[in-house]
């Protein structure tokens, strides 16, 4: 991946180009360290992290997943969705896993079909198919990793009825059923889902790179899942998401993007009230779609509208 022969009339698109061309180059030497090693089998595991609602920090997925789909056998995708998205998959087993590619592209069309965020939905979309193009074209494969949920009341609460959910939950010891999957501890339990169904997935088609798109308060607790299992992991964080409290010990395991536009995009109408300076810079879809696919096709990567 590189960014010669690109003509990049937009300082936006210039900047998003240097950080993955940065990134891809780190990810890059990293695999090829552990295949110096003779850990050809290890799996490197890329824990991208991101703030919702900024959207650069989504195009910059893209980018990257595009590039290493391209250059790496056995390259994988791990998304921060419930693991069981489409209906009846939870009674299917090991649906993560993703046996057949039939399983898998069924569930991105209903995932694809019934996103509906408040921030980046229109980003969100563009990456989901790109999940699916890739897994159909047999360039990588794609796992949602996050626990099963339900609402309850106000809240949104783990799906105990689900048994990776409950395998989870039981594993860091949560005494109360009905927390908030945005809790300490519906955070830890998260946490500790995704990481094993990043590792069961990398696990059954031997891959050798997993990308995981994730919220960057998920983090830390992967990283110590990751440090205790032994397992080859980077960080990839923006600046503008380095205000998380982060442990010292997980510096020598991030790289943090620079100098990544400042652009949010959120749905949510905004209070009369509230000052102009903390309204989103984009508020609605067309206004996202419009600044998206300008920045794809000056990266040239106008395939991935």
């Amino acid at each position: 991946m590189n960014s010669n022969g690109i003509t990049i009339m937009d300082k936006d698109a210039a900047a998003l180009s240097k950080s993955a061309v940065r990134a891809y180059e780190r990810i890059m030497a990293l695999r090829h360290t552990l295949d110096e090693q003779g850990k050809h089998n290890s799996p490197l595991f890329i824990l991208a992290g991101e703030n919702h609602q900024y959207l650069p920090e989504h195009i910059h997925h893209m980018i990257l997943i595009d590039a290493l789909s391209r250059a790496n056998d056995n390259f994988a995708v791990s998304l921060e969705i419930k693991h069981n998205a489409a209906p009846n998959l939870h009674k299917i087993e090991n649906n993560a896993d993703y046996l057949s590619i039939g399983k898998a592209v069924w569930n991105l069309n209903y995932a694809i079909d019934e996103l509906e965020t408040p921030y980046c939905n229109y980003t969100n979309r563009l990456l989901l198919r790109q999940c699916k193009s890739g897994l159909e074209q047999g360039r990588l494969s794609c796992v949602f990793s996050d626990v099963a949920a339900k609402q309850s009341g106000y809240l949104r609460i783990a799906d105990l009825n689900d048994p990776s959910t409950q395998a989870s939950f039981i594993a860091v010891k949560a005494a109360h059923e009905k927390c908030s999957t945005t809790s300490p501890t519906g955070t830890k339990i998260r946490d500790h889902h995704m990481f094993t169904k990043m590792k069961e997935h990398a696990e059954h088609i031997g891959a050798r790179i997993v990308y995981h798109c994730t919220g960057a308060d998920h983090l830390e607790g992967l990283s110590r899942h990751f440090n205790a299992a032994n397992l080859p992991y980077l960080n990839l964080i923006s600046e503008q998401c380095l205000t998380y409290d982060f442990a010292e010990d997980m510096h020598a395991q991030m790289l943090v993007l620079e100098g990544l536009p400042d652009i949010t995009a959120h749905y949510i109408p905004s209070d009369p009230q509230t000052p102009p300076d903390m309204f989103a810079d984009i508020i609605t879809e067309d206004e996202e779609r419009a600044y998206v696919h300008s920045k794809l096709e000056c990266l040239g990567l106008g395939h991935l509208k």
